[in-house]
Parts: C-alpha cells; sequence; structure tokens
C-alpha cells in the first residue's frame, strides 16, 4: 500500500504531465486543448491550487468567465484565508458584467490583506494625500484587469467640489504605473500638461494605492481627435532624445523584452506597439510580416498586400534609415479612446493608465489612436496627415512607417474578409505609401 507522500509525489507527476502539454497549447491560442489538457490531469490525480490556478489563467485568457469563477470557488473551497482568490474572484464577476457582485470580494480581500477595516484603509490614505477630513469617500468600482477597484474623494468645502480617486492595484502588475507617478511625472515636465495630478503613492503588503486628481468629463469623439493631436506633439514628441539624452536608461529600464518568437495576439493591437518601438531593427519587420503573411493565407488580397509591404520595408531595407535619436520619442503606450477624457472645465485632453508607457517612433502612439478611433483612411489623412501643424510636418520615411504601422493594425483588428477595410483602409493606405516612393507607384498596385 502506497504512503501519502507517495501517492502525491504520484498525483503531481501526472499532474506535471498534463500542465507541461497545456503549457505548450498556450502560447499556441489552443486555450480549449489547454483546458482540456488541465481537465485530463484533474481526472487522473485530484484538483489543487497550482492546477486550479492554471485553469483560471486559461479561462481568463480566452474569455471563459463562468469557467474561470468555478475555478477561483474552488480555490476558497481549499484556501478560504487567501485574499488573493477574493481579489481573483471579485475580477471574474466584473468581467461578467456584475460589479455590484464583484465589490463586497474586492473590499474582503482588501480587510484580509491589510487585517484593517476599509474605513480605516481609507482614514490612512486621506492622511497621507492630505485630503481634509470633510472629505467625503467611498469604494467604488473601475475598469482595468490590474484594478481592485478605488476609492472616490470628493471636497465639497471648495468652491467647484474637487474630485480625487485613489486608484488601487497590485504593486508587481501595477509597478511600472508607480514609476510613472514617483519618477518619470516630475522628470519630464510636459507630462505633468496631459496626466492626472498625483498627490500621494502609498504601496503597503503589495498593494499600491494612487491617489490623482479626478477628471470629470467626456470620452473623445472625432471632433476632439485634432487636439489630442496636437496636444501629443506638443508635449509627448518633445520628451525625445534630442532634449533628454538619458531618456532609454530611464523610461526602458524596467521594461521587459518582447518574446519576438512568440505568436501575436488576435485582435489585439497594442501588443503590436511591442515591435514597433524597435521598428528600426530588421528581426522585428521580418517577424511582423511574416506572422501576417501566415495569418493572410486565403486571402489573396491580404497576401498582395503584405507581398508590397515585405518589398517596400525588408528589400529597399527603409527600416535602416529609422534613426531612433532624431525619430523616436517617449509613448503612452496604449492609447486609445478609453484612456483619454476631454476635461469639461478646461476641455484638455488628459491621459490615463501610464503602465504601458515606453519610448519609440513618435507618431506611433497616434497610429493607435487613430486605428482605434474606426478612422478610415481618407479620415486619417484630413486629420493628420495632410495637416500642416502636425503629420504634415512629417519627413517622407516618418510617413511611411506610420501608413505601415496603420495598415498592420487595420489587419489585426478587422475581420479577415473586411470588404469595407479593403477599399477605405488598405487600398488608399497602399496607394499613399507608393506615392512616396516614386521609383516603385509605377509597377505596385493592389
Amino acid at each position: 500500500m502506497a504512503v501519502p507522500g507517495m501517492m502525491e509525489k504520484i498525483f503531481s507527476s501526472v499532474r506535471a504531465k498534463f500542465r507541461g502539454v497545456a503549457t505548450y497549447l498556450w502560447p499556441q491560442s489552443s486555450n480549449n486543448q489547454a483546458i482540456g489538457a488541465l481537465e485530463k490531469g484533474k481526472e487522473e490525480s485530484f484538483e489543487d491550487i497550482t492546477s486550479l490556478r492554471e485553469k483560471y489563467e486559461a479561462c481568463r485568457v480566452q474569455g471563459k468567465w463562468d469557467e474561470a469563477k468555478s475555478a477561483v470557488e474552488k480555490m476558497i473551497e481549499i484556501e478560504p484565508d487567501n485574499p488573493n482568490h477574493y481579489f481573483l474572484l471579485g475580477m471574474c464577476y466584473r468581467y461578467l458584467s456584475k460589479r455590484k457582485v464583484a465589490e463586497p470580494y474586492y473590499r474582503k480581500a482588501l480587510e484580509m490583506k491589510h487585517d484593517m477595516a476599509i474605513d480605516d484603509l481609507v482614514s490612512m490614505i486621506k492622511v497621507k494625500s492630505n485630503l481634509k477630513d470633510s472629505t467625503h469617500s467611498r469604494f467604488v468600482m473601475i475598469s482595468g484587469r490590474m484594478n481592485y477597484g478605488a476609492i472616490e474623494h470628493e471636497d465639497k468645502s471648495v468652491f467647484q467640489n474637487k474630485k480625487y480617486l485613489t486608484k488601487i492595484t497590485n504593486k508587481e502588475q501595477g509597478y511600472r504605473e508607480i514609476l510613472f507617478y514617483t519618477e518619470l511625472y516630475n522628470k519630464y515636465p510636459e507630462l505633468q500638461n496631459i496626466a492626472p495630478e498625483c498627490l500621494s503613492v502609498i504601496e503597503l503588503n503589495n498593494i499600491c494605492y494612487i491617489t490623482m486628481e479626478k477628471i470629470c468629463g467626456d470620452k473623445p469623439g472625432k471632433e476632439d481627435l485634432p487636439a489630442i493631436i496636437k496636444m501629443i506633439c506638443s508635449t509627448l514628441s518633445a520628451i525625445n532624445y534630442r532634449t533628454y539624452s538619458d531618456l532609454d536608461e530611464v523610461v526602458c529600464v524596467t521594461e521587459q523584452d518582447i518574446d519576438l518568437d512568440a505568436p501575436i495576439p488576435s485582435k489585439n493591437t497594442n501588443y503590436l506597439i511591442k515591435f514597433f518601438k524597435n521598428i528600426h531593427k530588421k528581426i522585428n519587420n521580418e517577424k511582423l510580416l511574416y506572422f501576417f503573411e501566415k495569418k493572410a493565407c486565403n486571402n489573396s488580397f491580404q497576401l498582395d498586400l503584405i507581398k508590397g509591404l515585405k518589398q517596400i520595408i525588408l528589400n529597399d531595407r527603409l527600416y535602416e534609415k529609422v534613426n531612433p535619436e532624431v525619430d523616436y520619442a517617449f509613448l503612452h503606450g496604449d492609447l486609445t479612446p478609453k484612456n483619454i477624457l476631454i476635461d469639461q472645465n478646461d476641455h484638455r485632453p488628459v491621459f490615463f493608465d501610464w503602465d504601458k508607457y515606453t519610448v519609440g517612433p513618435a507618431w506611433l502612439d497616434l497610429a493607435h489612436l487613430l486605428v482605434r478611433s474606426k478612422l478610415n483612411f481618407s479620415e486619417v489623412d484630413e486629420v493628420y496627415l495632410s495637416d500642416d501643424d502636425t503629420g504634415g510636418r512629417l519627413q517622407n520615411i516618418d510617413k511611411i512607417f506610420f501608413v505601415y504601422a496603420l495598415i498592420l493594425m487595420w489587419l489585426q483588428r478587422f475581420d479577415q474578409h473586411s470588404f469595407w477595410a479593403e477599399e477605405n483602409c488598405y487600398r488608399p493606405a497602399f496607394q499613399y505609401l507608393n506615392s512616396l516612393l516614386p521609383w516603385r507607384a509605377s509597377n505596385s498596385s493592389l
């Protein structure tokens, strides 16, 4: 008869076998098969925290939040005193659009994590943020995968009620936003024009509380894009190597290198920024174009499009003409309409969620924003490329790579067989590219 310790070793070996299969399948975008492998491992041994956590991760990646919730509930049955499990359960409910159900789990997790009541935690934050005792505060839910909710503060004792927001995040996941406010916000004065004012950053038991001014306003519409573009050109683009020679070592010191061999997640335009921030390197262009060529295998138009881009970018070695010391600047890294508000008081655009800041081509944030704002090429041309104060000032090489980025982001964003995208985005963009390369214009068409 096997002793318990030996049985555990046997079961661990069985789980490890199926876990290894799952680990291989996840990067291949085979999440259903990965989950199946974990389930098989469970059947042949028994459920433990490690296998349940891995199942949760597989379900989270695929957006199967009901199954993810079931895995977390079993984790709580095994470890009811672990506050991290309650954070995960709150996240599951939030993504299931059940914010009211999620809120008490986040509150419970915070109280367990700090061994104090929420009211005591709020009082501590108010003191360290120099907020008045009369300030009314309440716990609320906010969006963002790394956020554990927030605390809203309202000081009604001043004219035009002053509002603040304490963003609650895991220190390990949100450390770059912490660095943004503790180091970069004051180092680069340009950032103070476009980011909320920060009152305090408090770290407690691996949870971070960032208290900042709360901007009241609306999400930007297409009519706001000219002002946003000019703001980017006058602020972010001004933080460059010519102005700050230590930019790279200050901004990129904590940034993780991208795995160029990992598959690019479907529909994820933000992931492309990780490639484009070093687009002066041959390998980045090769990997990008190989991925999109493989993705377009059943679409003759897109295959011709990628072939044309390969001729322009790789065959003519245009990437060698991109000079980081001249063309690169500070980037938000995730500039989409959801991360911008138009301040209702002074109508200026304010940018949020700075955890993905980086350095790359000065136009890259704009390319991402315009794609995520659902503009077609003629609209991009009108609002940026043909504007004498912004895109019209770009050198030809910058225009080429800007449009190159637009095309790949559109390919990533749109359905593979979108006729609208073909006629209104890809084709006119590629024609514009060729107009910048007269030696190719005569024999390059789609």
